[in-house]
């Protein structure tokens, strides 16, 4: 499964888009944070159960944090964390909870289609 999502996040990354389908149930989201931005700051994504694959490019500690489902992770410099979620219907912010980072723009959207 991390093959699949690794190549699908290369392929995709090159076309700009930011979910792929694996071979099974569980589709992968994958999100570079790198100083006081999140790329994509926006991903759009059909419900359904997810990895979201986190990498920090940056050279500071960020988190990736989806408040409203209530997931977070801590990501250090140049290291790659992940989780997985269901996803439902809606929109849901992901930010960076560490000092004013979400102030200072780390911050994107999720929104979770029906299927």
């Amino acid at each position: 499964m991390r093959a699949i999502v690794v190549s699908c996040a290369l392929i995709f990354a090159a076309a700009g888009v930011s979910a792929c389908a694996g071979d099974d149930a569980t589709s992968g989201i994958e999100v570079a944070m790198k100083e006081m931005r999140f790329t994509p700051s926006a991903v759009s994504v059909v419900a359904g159960r997810y990895t979201v694959v986190a990498h920090n490019a940056g050279g500071l500690t960020h988190t990736f944090s989806l408040n409203e489902l209530g997931q977070e992770i801590t990501v250090t410099p140049d290291k790659t964390a992940t989780f997985e979620v269901d996803l439902t219907p809606g929109t849901y912010r992901y930010v960076c909870r560490i000092l004013d980072h979400e102030g200072l723009g780390m911050r994107g959207v999720l929104k979770v289609r029906s299927k």
